[in-house]
């Protein structure tokens, strides 16, 4: 929505929808709030920021950022077996 983009704003509500549906997703946010982590309110400020800004390049940036430290952080909160599964 703020990026005034409709496709893009359906394709994030469908996103949290299957998140919110996922038992694998809901094993993890589970496992996640049991380590007492919270999101990464800097990160998410500065795609919004970005996003405002009007700024492809820095939102881009800012979006990957954050990716890469979720990605990095549910890898080491995870562990997985040798079927790609979380234990």
């Amino acid at each position: 929505e703020a990026a005034g983009n409709s496709a893009l704003g359906v394709t994030v509500a469908w996103l949290w929808q299957q998140r919110n549906e996922s038992e694998i997703s809901t094993h993890f946010f589970q496992r996640v709030r049991e380590e007492g982590d919270r999101p990464i309110v800097e990160d998410h400020q500065r795609i919004l920021d970005a996003i405002r800004a009007r700024d492809p390049q820095a939102s881009r940036e800012a979006m990957c950022d954050h990716l890469q430290r979720v990605i990095d952080h549910l890898i080491s909160v995870f562990d997985w077996d040798s079927r790609g599964k979380a234990s």
